[in-house]
């Protein structure tokens, strides 16, 4: 009997990134098999060697999707252990899209913590965190996203869209998730093995620590 797939996960990438995107996509599908969610959540990508632009790679992905919600993953960034869960279950709450925060780090050191919902309006920080309106990387309904296209460009399209989408008032509802699910990590040197290192020590601290997860994210900025 046919299934509905409710969430597509895509994943525009280049060749010469192959080792990378074959970590994720590796992640991804344990923990899809883990949860018994095979049928209900693909994996979808894209890849070439750079002719095309990432904006137009995410609208050709967004269009070969058939799934009831989409979202995006960088290919260079990492996913906490309840990613694929959290993203699913929030979307068969029924919403627009679903909440999603995350933790953002420089080459793997200075943990703050990033805030994706309908509640922001616009790109900002404050004390420390990051808030945004729901972007590329929130599940969001795929007929809500097909209205509003990603600019072709190369660079600064994530922004662009999220901004039109924030300014059409396109998301009116939103699935609650508090965990921190996504990992950020913006590299400008180092390599991928040493920031999960990093990124598994600062889990640690988090499982250990008696504060939550948004005290320790703003104290460790002091500390590590």
């Amino acid at each position: 009997m046919f299934q509905k797939v409710t969430l597509d996960i895509l994943i525009p990438s280049l060749e010469n990134r192959s080792e990378s995107l074959h970590r994720l996509k590796e992640e991804l599908t344990n923990q899809i098999e883990a949860n018994n969610l095979t049928q209900v959540v693909n994996i979808r990508t894209n890849i070439d060697g750079g002719q095309k632009h990432i904006g137009v790679k995410r609208n050709e992905l967004i269009r070969s999707s058939f799934a009831d919600y989409v979202c995006f993953l960088d290919d260079d960034d990492w996913i906490d252990a309840q990613y694929v869960l959290s993203q699913y279950y929030g979307c068969t709450q029924g919403k627009d899209c679903v909440e999603l925060r995350g933790i953002y780090t420089e080459n793997g050191l200075n943990p703050k913590p990033f805030f994706h919902s309908i509640k922001y309006e616009s790109y900002y920080s404050k004390d420390g965190n990051y808030f945004r309106p729901p972007n590329h990387l929130n599940a969001i309904k795929r007929e809500l996203v097909l209205k509003i296209k990603f600019a072709e460009v190369s660079f600064g399209e994530d922004t662009d869209w999220a901004l039109r989408v924030a300014h059409e008032k396109l998301l009116k509802t939103e699935a609650e998730n508090t965990k921190f699910i996504y990992q950020y990590l913006y590299k400008t040197k180092g390599n991928f093995t040493k920031l999960r290192i990093q990124f598994e020590r600062i889990k640690s601290k988090l499982i250990r620590t008696k504060n939550s997860t948004l005290d320790y994210l703003i104290n460790a900025r002091t500390s590590d």
